[in-house]
């Protein structure tokens, strides 16, 4: 993936209203929408393993990994001019990719999109809780729970929670001092990296009532990052195109495509298109697009993942054009426009 560079981050945080980035690479001819959503998703990547140091490559981690919920979170961070703007810059991306149809190869919390929500108006959205903290932290939400239950006067020595009112506890506080501090944790403790991702969101979407009113947290989720759902060969048939194949090959290609097992077939829909999950109306309407790239049966496929479009050599047989896929899709990643 190309660098995250300042200039970009810049452009992002300047994008403002419900219309459509454009984008293009230096010393490459491609324009149009699919250069727009390869830009956002290289730098959704990028930000994800930014730092908030000299030149995005120094200092903290922008983001904490949770391995039992396996999601992202704001990391604890200084606050910082620097910081601010990456955060920002992440909540104009995410709107730009709603309004480009870009899914993003991300995984953070169900309670981000919700917090989008509300931050936009959405009056049907709840305030997060316990639940939302379970999904995010599962052992710290274990722990609180463990506490609510537990009755006895020394709750505070057995429980000590680390924030501004943690001397307050006592056992007959016990649902309020932890729905307090759930609402501290989810909203209070990370603001500086919160606010301003909110507010980049908000810049670009602020009147999009079709969000405010339609959508929930689940269904916004599923409009960024697609759907976690193993790829149906048939389904994505109905849609795709092959060209400069006979017949023969066309069949022997979809039969190699459905002998994959499920991560196989995970890694080749990442490989094409940049992200692993299902577009929201179904593998129907995932577009794949399959080019004839000459012949060769020493040569691996390639992708452009701004187009679906994969970049197939003819090969002598069935077994090669296995043998050279399961080594494409392992092995290497599909190109942009470089």
């Amino acid at each position: 993936a190309r660098p995250l560079r300042l200039g970009a981050l810049r452009a992002l945080v300047k994008v403002t209203g419900a219309r459509r980035l454009a984008a293009h690479f230096l010393r490459e001819r491609g324009r149009g929408l699919g250069v727009a959503r390869e830009f956002l998703a290289l730098t959704m990547e990028a930000f994800m393993t930014a730092k908030n140091g000299q030149h995005l490559e120094e200092g903290q981690e922008l983001w904490d990994y949770d391995k039992e919920s396996r999601t992202f979170w704001f990391a604890e961070l200084k606050a910082s001019a620097l910081a601010g703007q990456l955060f920002r810059a992440v909540g104009v991306l995410m709107a730009q990719a709603l309004l480009t149809g870009t899914r993003l190869q991300v995984s953070f919390p169900t309670l981000l999109y919700s917090l989008l929500l509300r931050h936009l108006g959405a009056v049907s959205v709840a305030p997060p809780g316990l639940a939302d903290l379970a999904a995010l932290r599962p052992c710290l939400a274990k722990g609180l729970q463990e506490l609510l239950a537990y009755e006895k006067e020394d709750v505070a020595e057995v429980f000590p929670l680390d924030w501004p009112r943690g001397e307050e506890l006592c056992s007959a506080n016990r649902a309020e001092h932890v729905d307090a501090y759930v609402q501290w944790f989810l909203r209070e403790k990370f603001r500086a990296q919160l606010e301003p991702l909110l507010d980049g969101f908000k810049q670009v979407l602020q009147n999009c009532e079709f969000l405010k009113t339609l959508v929930n947290a689940v269904q916004l989720e599923q409009m960024l990052c697609g759907v976690e759902e193993p790829l149906d060969v048939q389904q994505l048939r109905v849609t795709a195109r092959m060209e400069g194949f006979d017949h023969d090959f066309k069949e022997i290609f979809w039969s190699v495509l459905e002998s994959l097992d499920a991560e196989q077939k995970r890694r080749f829909v990442v490989f094409v298109s940049a992200c692993g999950r299902r577009p929201p109306e179904g593998w129907q309407h995932f577009e794949l697009q399959v080019q004839r790239n000459g012949d060769g049966d020493d040569r691996l496929p390639t992708a452009y993942t701004c187009f679906t479009l994969l970049l197939l050599p003819r090969y002598s047989s069935g077994e090669l054009l296995r043998e050279r896929l399961l080594a494409a899709i392992t092995e290497t990643e599909g190109f942009g426009l470089s």
